[in-house]
């Protein structure tokens, strides 16, 4: 959108193109943050419509509920506290939460090791702020059916 109006396909264009000439500065060593994608010049900046945020969002959710559903085939009986932190770390992560490399991880959940899953939950792309929530509503699964606190083995961080 354009000033509460449709955006014609060359202001379309001209976003995306500023956009990929950020991602390809990123390779010479900046990390950006979403400061570095305002416009300056406000009169040119392009929106997306709520109902376009909403679509995209559900698609999004909807893809990442059906690949957690693949990597965790008991996905839908797990205590909802888990599928919360399994669904923002997909989110978060997309094809980057996978059992390679987050090998901990994935074996705290299959063992229900949720002394396991607080330890292997910490994520670099989200901050302190997000890395607690995810620990704290872990501490929330109920110990039933299962589920159990151990201290186990798990890598030398």
């Amino acid at each position: 959108m354009y000033q509460g109006k449709e955006a014609t396909t060359e202001q379309k264009l001209g976003e995306y193109k500023r956009l990929l000439d950020f991602q390809k500065q990123k390779i010479f060593g900046k990390n950006y943050t979403s400061e570095d994608f305002r416009v300056t010049n406000h009169s040119q900046e392009l929106t997306l419509s709520e109902h376009t945020i909403i679509d995209k969002t559900m698609e999004h959710l909807g893809n990442d509920l059906a690949e957690l559903e693949s990597k965790f085939p008991a996905f839908e009986t797990y205590p909802r506290t888990l599928q919360m932190v399994l669904l923002d770390m997909q989110y978060n992560m997309g094809h980057n939460f996978n059992s390679e490399k987050w090998h901990f991880f994935f074996e705290g959940v299959n063992k229900k090791n949720v002394f396991q899953m607080i330890n292997e939950v910490n994520r670099y792309q989200v901050g302190k702020t997000r890395n607690d929530w995810a620990r704290n509503t872990l501490r929330e699964i109920p110990l039933i059916n299962g589920w159990f606190y151990s201290p186990c083995k798990y890598r030398n961080k």
